[in-house]
């Protein structure tokens, strides 16, 4: 019986990736849970999770971790794929989930004008992903893993997301 599969999923305690990680707990995977600033919503998923896989509970071997890092730094995402390696052993998939808004008025020239605010939205919505897939492409091609990634509709029209107050999502 070959062992089960891991997979690591950025922004993975909420939303998208809380639900991803539910699947694929089901599935009989162990799962990475990446999370930003709420390590109590991350570490109460990690408990579900252990409670609707099939994987069989050992102490010597976790199958379900919580591990924080911040995706618009580098440094933070190299940090996390080594250290889920580490921990896990191995890396078979990752789930690029992450991602950042900030409600602006579109039509407001000087309210979008703030470069600390762009330079977080493009780390976190476009580099954060190929910094992360730089960190975890040795480890998924010795498994010959996958690399998922999601995306905001934000960056194909501007409207109902980053950018508009006038937002009702």
């Amino acid at each position: 019986m070959s062992a089960p599969l891991v997979v690591l999923i950025t922004a993975g305690s909420a939303g998208l990736g809380a639900a991803t990680a539910r699947v694929f707990a089901k599935a009989g995977m162990r799962v990475i849970i990446n999370y930003s600033t709420n390590g109590f919503r991350a570490n109460t998923l990690v408990e579900q999770l252990d409670q609707i896989s099939p994987l069989s509970k050992t102490n010597e071997c976790r199958n379900f971790i919580s591990i924080r890092a911040d995706l618009s730094k580098k440094s933070d995402i190299e940090r996390l794929v080594t250290e889920s390696v580490s921990q896990m052993g191995k890396l078979d998939a990752v789930f690029s989930n992450g991602g950042w808004t900030s409600v602006q008025n579109f039509n407001d020239l000087d309210d979008n004008v703030d470069e600390e605010m762009w330079d977080k939205c493009w780390n976190m919505n476009v580099k954060s992903h190929l910094w992360l897939m730089h960190a975890a492409r040795k480890y998924l091609d010795e498994s010959e893993g996958v690399f998922i990634t999601t995306a905001s509709l934000a960056g194909v029209r501007p409207s109902g997301s980053s950018l508009d107050r006038k937002s009702t999502r």
